[in-house]
This record gives C-alpha cells, structure tokens and sequence, in this order.
C-alpha cells in the first residue's frame, strides 16, 4: 500500500483532491467547448457533453476523424472521456460528485487469493476502479482529447483561410 490508512482529516484530503481533479478537468473541456462550437458550428456551447453529441450528430465529413475518436474513447469504461461526459444511460461522474458527491476510496485485493491491496474508489453506479492507475491515465487522455479537437481545429482553419 502506498497510502496509508484512510481515516479522518487525511481521507477528507485525498477524496478533496481527487473530486477536485476531476470537477477542474470537467470545467475545462467545457471552456474549450466555447471555442470548438463557435469554430465548428458557429454558436456558443458551454457544455463539451452538448460539443460531443452534436459532433456525432454532425454529416460534416471534417468532424468524422473527431467522431471516431471521441467513440473510441467512450467505449472504454474507465476514460477520462465517458467518467467526465457520461455516456448516453447514467450520469458522468463529475455531476456525480457535485450533485450527489457518494464517492468512497477503500482496499481492496487487486488479484484473487492474494493479501496485495490497492487503494480503489468507489462510485455510485460504476464498478470499483484502481485509483494508481485513474490518476496515471486521466490527465494523459484529457490533454489527449484536448490536443485531438485542437488538431481538427487547426484543420478547420486552414480550410477557411
């Protein structure tokens, strides 16, 4: 175990950070989404969720690249992309954490039989995930999914000028 045992002011701190993490990258996809809408669709979106859908809905054959990656990543469980935009059932993890904030950490036995133990946190509605690896993948695929709609971006400008 790398942390130790959570009780009192200590896990207040650590679920603090970790909540925090989460509503600060949710906040800046949506700022970015002020943007992107504007560039792509000519009117103002405060919401990435609302930027996603209307990108899937979207014929406009500059935004298939960006459909597909953004389905790409919502298939896997655990990306940044579907615990902080949700999926189509069920509610991202970030409203969550503001609306309903019923997040738990606990050890847990990552492999079978064994006395190994990982920190996991638990989230209403979503199967128990290792926190080591959460935190070293999350802010990877949100500079990921930052950088990718920033590429099409460029495209789209390019085009324009």
């Amino acid at each position: 175990m790398e942390i130790p045992t959570l009780y009192g002011m200590s896990k207040t701190m650590i679920l603090f950070y970790f909540e925090s993490m989460i509503v600060f990258a949710r906040n800046a996809l949506d700022v970015a989404s002020f943007v992107y809408s504007d560039l792509f669709f000519d009117q103002r979106m405060d919401s990435f969720n609302r930027f996603i859908k209307k990108v899937k809905r979207s014929n406009d054959p500059m935004l298939e690249e960006l459909k597909q990656f953004y389905n790409n990543y919502e298939e896997n469980k655990m990306s940044a992309l579907r615990l902080l935009c949700g999926s189509e059932n069920g509610r991202a993890l970030r409203d969550i954490i503001v609306h309903q904030a019923n997040v738990r950490m606990e050890y847990y036995e990552y492999k079978e039989n064994s006395e190994k133990e990982h920190l996991f946190l638990e989230v209403k509605g979503i199967e128990p995930f290792d926190l080591d690896y959460f935190v070293s993948y999350f802010t990877e695929e949100v500079v990921d999914i930052l950088g990718k709609t920033n590429e099409c971006c460029k495209k789209k400008l390019m085009i324009n000028d």
